[in-house]
This record gives C-alpha cells, structure tokens and sequence, in this order.
C-alpha cells in the first residue's frame, strides 16, 4: 500500500471509532434522560406501577 492508502485506510477507522463512540453516548446519554424522566414521573406519582 502507498502512504496515500494508507493514511485514507486510517481516517476511516478514525471515522469509524468516532461514530462508535457518539452512538454509545447517545445511547448512555438518553438512558440517563430516561431515567430522570421516571424518577421524577414516579416522585410525582404519575408513573403507573
């Protein structure tokens, strides 16, 4: 492989690891939103049970 190759083939697993990890925060991050959500439905005895 040229260095040209090369340096394409590491941008995109750079690219790759990036959206990686933006989709697991996202994930975490809409847990989290999720989760105070039903804290705060349940402290206020709107969440059915």
């Amino acid at each position: 492989m040229n260095e040209k190759a090369v340096n394409l083939r590491v941008n995109q697993l750079l690219l790759d690891r990036i959206q990686e990890a933006e989709n697991s925060f996202n994930l975490t991050k809409s847990e989290i939103i999720r989760t105070d959500l039903e804290q705060w439905l349940d402290q206020n005895h709107i969440l059915s049970k």
